[in-house]
């Protein structure tokens, strides 16, 4: 029978220690827009000196990894597995709530959070058990958070990994529910960064923002082995994309740009609460790039400022999140 896309889903397992070994899948993605899993099986012809035009004449195997990219909806419930992933693994605080706290690394691990989540992702039509391929060994490389009015929050994510396999994927994971991240739930706070983080609403104000955190992870190869036996870490960089209705406030905000006696230095809290939920985001940054004096969000003057992250002494980071939900623990 002809396989058709819309039949497909993924099903996700994770690993916190060990890169190499696979896991069998414990929960069905939720919300998920869009995926791919993409193996690389690197090959290459020699270029030889032999007194010939024939095209080649040895070809050979050199490396082997995979590659995932996942595109879906934020929730609350399972946002701790992608913050696991980037930040290292957070211990949930034991009560009817559960709240989970994350930062930058400023060293390899921040000394109270464990190390990354690995996950293992599959791909494969919802009805069959084995025509499935999975990304093993998946090492959360970059995210990029996004929300504006009127809709729900999204955020895509690439994986790097040890190697694309066929396996088999779990008929008994079947849908959950899922509280997702809501445009209408977020607030946001500005303030300058040597004050405290969340002092500032701005309200009526706020039309989007994209946040990139970028952990510039990478592969790690030896002799002997055609799959990689492990990741490096590497500097982080973040950028975070706010678009403002055109105000007394905001216009401060391109006063001081201009004035050029500084670098305007801002310390943003993006929060998102329904209930008992709360998905939040502390930014400290610096405004390196001149906005243009006006943009147009649907009839509405906007500025779109663009901040790249930057440590501040006042938040201790350059970035923490902070995670509140009704899960005591992830699948």
């Amino acid at each position: 029978m002809t396989k058709i896309p819309d039949l497909y889903s993924v099903q996700m397992g994770t690993e916190d220690s060990d890169f190499g070994s696979t896991v069998a899948p414990t929960v069905k993605l939720m919300g998920v827009t869009d995926w791919k899993i993409k193996p690389f099986v690197e090959s290459a012809q020699a270029d030889e000196v032999k007194g010939s035009l024939a095209p080649g004449y040895i070809s050979n195997l050199q490396q082997v990894h995979g590659e995932a990219s996942l595109s879906l909806l934020l929730g609350y419930d399972d946002a701790p597995y992608w913050l696991n992933g980037l930040f290292g693994k957070a211990t949930a605080t034991a009560d009817t709530e559960y709240t989970r706290a994350y930062t930058a690394p400023l060293n390899t691990y921040d000394s109270d959070l464990a190390a990354i989540s690995i996950f293992d992702l599959v791909g494969a039509e919802a009805s069959a058990t084995t025509d499935a391929y999975t990304l093993s060994g998946g090492v959360l490389q970059k995210a990029v958070i996004k929300g504006e009015t009127g809709a729900p929050l999204t955020i895509d994510l690439d994986f790097i990994g040890k190697q694309v396999e066929q396996d088999e994927q779990d008929a008994t994971k079947t849908d959950r529910a899922v509280t997702f991240v809501m445009g209408d739930h977020v607030s946001l706070y500005i303030d300058p960064d040597t004050d405290a983080v969340g002092t500032t609403p701005i309200a009526s104000t706020f039309f989007s923002f994209e946040l990139t955190l970028d952990t510039k992870r990478g592969l790690v190869y030896h002799l002997g082995a055609l799959t990689p036996d492990g990741y490096r870490d590497a500097k982080w960089t973040g950028m975070l994309k706010l678009v403002l209705e055109v105000n007394s406030t905001t216009k401060a905000y391109l006063d001081a740009l201009l004035a050029a006696s500084g670098v305007p230095a801002k310390v943003v809290r993006i929060k998102a609460a329904s209930g008992v939920n709360v998905l939040q985001f502390d930014f400290n940054g610096v405004i390196l790039k001149t906005p243009d004096i006006v943009t147009d969000k649907d009839g509405v003057a906007t500025y779109e400022f663009e901040l790249t992250g930057q440590y501040g002494t006042a938040l201790g980071n350059w970035l923490s999140v902070t995670s509140v939900n009704t899960v005591s623990a992830l699948a």
